[in-house]
């Protein structure tokens, strides 16, 4: 969404677009952070904390070769 906001602000030259998209994704991003994940912890526990230490919050991790993946044979 942010990058799509970034494209629409260089397509019609505004300056107001980059700065409420960064807005926006500050906004975004603090819920998340604030509200969602402690309930997601509350709600599942060592689950949950097992799941966010594994996997990042926004990017997905680069996939692993099937050589270096530890659950396949």
């Amino acid at each position: 969404e942010l990058l799509v906001f970034l494209g629409l602000a260089g397509w019609f030259g505004s300056p107001l677009l980059p700065t409420y998209a960064a807005l926006a994704w500050v906004a975004f991003h603090t819920s998340i952070v604030v509200w969602e994940e402690p309930r997601l912890s509350r709600l599942f526990g060592a689950d949950f904390t097992r799941y966010r230490d594994t996997v990042r919050r926004w990017r997905p991790k680069t996939p692993m070769r099937d050589d270096a993946h530890p659950h396949r044979s």
